[in-house]
């Protein structure tokens, strides 16, 4: 019991601290991990076939103020006048084509060579951001792979299942698809005006985009499946290695087995042969153990035969001192019994006499108790009150206790003072004699 009391502490605190270990570990892994995983954010490119007109740009900067609506123009076919629809701050090119009304039937030369240059530059920026990005995804599949091979190596070597992608390649898988949709399938440009102009540079553009779009795709599905290649060349290497340390490991498995089988047989040889000469050792011991114990048994015979002859002598003689002795110790004792009836005699007549002494003197204390007594009027018959008196030596009074009162407190009183008014109360001449009168049990009735 005392050491399951001990020992019940202890298990409530390392029970307590195993809990607490437990929580600051998921504390540091929630806080440490996952809130310091960002979401991808989204990527909105928009791909134009061509470059707005000056005029449109010059009227998308000017300032937030109403402009007049030119005055018509004469020309020699009649044309309706243009009202360009007021300039707010953050239009949409959108909204500014719905808004303008039936255009000027105006033949602008186009500018192919800028419009050209823009394209090409912003097509090359959209494919070295989508070659950075698969670069970024090779290269952290790269990392994963050896982190998990470094882990280790024997399962890094095994055929890979498919491996659940984290929420960043998903994101940049669909990035990167994102993007290649957007070099294939271009934007319509809703800022296109119905204006009549040459469509053919835009054309040649937009091919030259989509042919520098598929090349990149296809440089990058290149280069990717290279990387898988060389990755799958990596994994067939180290599952050969893999394969041949898993061999030499069972050969010497087995040679190990073969060893421990050899040491176990010599062992269990060795076991049979000193079990062999331990039982022969014991069976000679045997053999000497039971001659030694006949000897030993017949040394016993005679020497019980012998001491048995001499108990017999002396219970003998032991009989008859015994019975000397108790006849001498029963006539002891009848005269010891003798002297103790006298004796008894002697006390029983000293203790009669002495009881007739105690009586009288009793009385003759109760009758001087009684002579003091002042019974009030009016007081009952049957009042009975009791007391107990602690006497000294010479009849004076120690203490006085009321042990049963009568009901009546004068009366108690008027009993209380006059065995206080009786002192020194009488007592026999004989010392001894005061041990029975040191506590005395009083009674008191108005009647007596």
């Amino acid at each position: 019991m005392s050491v399951k009391a001990h020992a019940e502490p202890y298990r409530l605190r390392a029970g307590a601290l195993a809990l607490v270990v437990h929580l600051a570990f998921f504390v540091l892994l929630y806080f440490g991990v996952s809130w310091q995983v960002e979401p991808p954010r989204g990527m909105v490119v928009d791909i134009w076939d061509h470059l707005p007109d000056k005029e449109k740009v010059s009227e998308k900067k000017a300032p937030s103020r109403p402009v007049e609506p030119p005055k018509p123009v004469k020309q020699l076919k009649p044309v309706k006048p243009v009202v360009p629809p007021k300039a707010e701050p953050k239009v949409s090119e959108k909204k500014i084509s719905r808004e303008t009304p039936r255009p000027i039937k105006v033949e602008v030369k186009p500018q192919p060579e800028k419009a050209d240059a823009k394209a090409e530059q912003k097509v090359q920026l959209e494919r070295e951001r989508a070659r950075a990005e698969q670069a970024e995804l090779v290269a952290r599949l790269r990392s994963k792979l050896q982190v998990q091979e470094k882990a280790d190596p024997l399962k890094a070597v095994e055929p890979k299942k498919s491996e659940p992608l984290t929420k960043a390649d998903i994101a940049l898988a669909e990035k990167k698809k994102l993007l290649e949709k957007q070099m294939e399938t271009p934007k319509p440009d809703s800022r296109k005006t119905p204006e009549k102009v040459s469509a053919q540079p835009d054309r040649k553009a937009e091919e030259e985009r989509k042919a520098a779009a598929e090349q990149a795709r296809k440089e990058e599905e290149k280069k990717a499946e290279t990387e898988r290649i060389k990755a799958e060349k990596a994994q067939a290497e180290k599952r050969a290695r893999a394969e041949k340390l898993k061999a030499d490991a069972e050969k010497k498995a087995e040679a190990e087995r073969l060893e421990v089988e050899q040491a176990e047989a010599e062992r269990l040889l060795t076991v049979k042969k000193a079990e062999a000469e331990k039982k022969a050792r014991e069976e000679k011991f045997r053999a000497e153990q039971k001659i030694q114990e006949e000897k030993i048994k017949a040394e016993q015979r005679e020497r019980f035969e012998k001491l048995r002859a001499e108990l017999k002598e002396r219970e003998e003689k032991l009989k008859a001192e015994q019975r000397e002795r108790e006849e001498r110790i029963r006539a002891e004792q009848r005269t010891r019994e003798e002297r103790i009836r006298a004796e008894q005699r002697a006390k029983a007549e000293e203790a009669a006499a002495n009881s007739k002494i105690v009586d009288k003197y009793k009385a003759m204390i109760i009758a001087e108790i009684r002579r003091n007594i002042v019974i009030p009027p009016d007081i009952p018959y049957n009042a009975v009150a009791e007391f107990e008196v602690t006497l000294l030596p010479g009849g004076m009074v120690l203490n006085i206790q009321l042990m049963k009162p009568s009901g009546i407190a004068v009366y108690d009183l008027a009993v209380e003072r006059a065995i206080r008014k009786s002192e020194p109360l009488p007592l026999p001449p004989d010392p001894v004699l005061f041990n029975r009168f040191r506590k005395l049990h009083l009674k008191f009735s108005p009647t007596e």
